[in-house]
C-alpha cells in the first residue's frame, strides 16, 4: 500500500508540473472537436431510429369471422415490428375483441385498455391502427354487399393499409418510446473516449523519447516486482481519465444541459472500463512489437475509432457500408452503453459487455506481467 500511495504521489507531482499543457492537450483538443462536431453534422446527422413494438394481449370474443381476422393481421410476420403478443399481465395494453364484433361493423367494438404509465404515443397510434382496419372492413363489406362480387380479401388490403400506415407514422418518429439524440448529444459522448487515447498516447511519448526519461526515475527508484508495476500504472491511469472526464462533463453540462443526461457516475464507470481495457492493451504491445511502433498502432486505432464512431458515417454515406458502420462491433463496444443510458436512463442492460471488458483487460494485464517477468529474468 505505501508503494503504491508513493507511485500515485510521483504521479500527480508530474501531472502538478505539466499541468496546463496537459489540460490543453488531452482536455480541450476533445472539446472543440466534439463542439466542431456537434455544429458541423447538425444538419446531417440522423439518429438510428427503432420504434419499440408495443406489447400487447388479445382477448377475441368474437362470434364472427371479423374478429379473428383482426388477431391474425395484428399476430401476422410483417407486423412483428409493430406489435408483441404477451399475456394480459406482461402487456402494456389490452385489446378485447367484444362477441357482436362482426354484427356491428359500423360501430368499433373494440376496447383497447392500457396500464399506468404506458407510452400516450403507442396508444394513439393502436387507436390509429384500429380505425384504419375498422374504416377498411367496412367499405370492403359494404361494397360485396351492393355488387355481390368477392373484392380483394380484406386481409390482403391491410396488409397494404398497415404497411403505409407504418411508413407514414413512424418515419415521421412521431410515436416512438426511445428518444433520439441530438448532434450535440451524439457528439459530446462520441469524442468523449478521445480522451482516454491521447492518454494512452501522452503515456507511450514518455516511454519512448529519450528526453523524457528523466520524468519517471523517482519511480525507478521504488522496488517494484512486475505484477506491482503494471497493476500501478492501470490503477494511476484509470484515475487520471476519472479526472479528465469529470471536467469534461462538467464543462459540457454547463454548455448543453441535455447532454450527459441522468447520473454522471455511470459515465465515469464506463470510461474508467475503456480506460482498463486501452491501457492493458498498451502495456501489452509494449512486450509484443518495438516500442517505436507503438505509437503508430495507437494512433491508428485512434483514427479508425474516429473513422467508425465519432464521424457519423452511417448518416452520410448510404448502402452496406453505412449499415455495416452502424453496426460495427466498436461501436457496439465502446458507444452503445452510453447511448442507450443516455436515452432510456436504463444502466443494467449492457453488463454482459462490461463484464466482457473486465474479462479481456484484466486477461491482457497478466499477460504483460507474465512477459515482464520474462524480461527482467533475462
Amino acid at each position: 500500500m505505501n508503494k503504491l500511495c508513493y507511485y500515485l504521489l510521483t504521479e500527480f507531482r508530474l501531472f502538478k508540473h505539466s499541468f496546463w499543457q496537459s489540460l490543453i492537450s488531452i482536455l480541450l483538443i476533445p472539446l472543440i472537436m466534439s463542439g466542431f462536431f456537434a455544429f458541423s453534422f447538425s444538419s446531417s446527422y440522423q439518429p438510428e431510429f427503432k420504434p419499440d413494438p408495443i406489447k400487447l394481449s388479445l382477448d377475441n370474443q368474437d362470434r364472427g369471422s371479423y374478429g379473428q381476422e383482426l388477431v391474425n393481421l395484428i399476430e401476422d410476420q410483417q407486423n412483428q415490428s409493430l406489435f408483441e403478443i404477451k399475456n394480459a399481465e406482461e402487456a402494456d395494453f389490452n385489446l378485447l375483441i367484444k362477441e357482436n364484433y362482426s354484427d356491428q361493423l359500423s360501430q368499433t367494438a373494440v376496447e383497447i385498455k392500457g396500464k399506468t404509465n404506458v407510452s400516450h404515443q403507442q396508444g394513439q397510434f393502436l387507436q390509429h391502427f384500429i380505425s384504419q382496419w375498422q374504416t377498411q372492413l367496412a367499405k370492403n363489406h359494404e361494397l360485396i354487399q351492393q355488387s355481390g362480387e368477392q373484392y380483394p380479401t380484406i386481409m390482403e388490403t391491410l396488409q397494404m393499409k398497415t404497411q403505409d400506415l407504418n411508413q407514414e407514422l413512424f418515419e415521421q418518429k412521431s410515436f416512438s418510446t426511445d428518444k433520439t439524440l441530438s448532434s450535440t448529444q451524439y457528439s459530446s459522448i462520441a469524442s468523449m473516449h478521445y480522451l482516454i487515447f491521447i492518454l494512452a498516447i501522452s503515456a507511450a511519448t514518455l516511454n519512448s523519447k529519450k528526453e523524457f526519461s528523466g520524468l519517471r526515475k523517482r519511480i525507478s527508484t521504488v522496488p517494484l516486482s512486475a505484477a506491482q508495476s503494471v497493476s500501478f500504472d492501470l490503477i494511476s491511469h484509470t484515475l487520471l481519465t476519472t479526472f479528465y472526464t469529470s471536467l469534461y462533463i462538467l464543462i459540457w453540462k454547463l454548455i448543453s444541459p441535455e447532454s450527459f443526461a441522468h447520473n454522471p457516475l455511470f459515465y465515469l464507470f464506463w470510461m474508467g472500463l475503456f480506460s482498463f481495457l486501452l491501457f492493458s492493451f498498451y502495456h501489452l504491445i509494449n512486450y509484443l512489437i518495438p516500442t517505436k511502433y507503438v505509437m503508430i498502432v495507437l494512433n491508428l486505432l485512434m483514427y479508425l475509432y474516429m473513422f467508425l464512431i465519432i464521424f457519423p458515417m452511417d448518416d452520410i454515406l448510404s448502402g452496406p457500408i453505412a449499415q455495416w458502420i452502424a453496426s460495427n462491433p466498436m461501436r457496439e463496444l465502446f458507444q452503445q452503453p452510453l447511448i442507450h443510458y443516455l436515452k432510456s436512463g436504463h444502466w443494467t442492460t449492457h453488463w454482459p459487455i462490461a463484464l466482457w471488458l473486465i474479462i479481456v483487460s484484466i486477461v491482457m494485464a497478466l499477460i504483460t506481467i507474465y512477459l515482464k517477468q520474462l524480461k527482467e529474468e533475462r
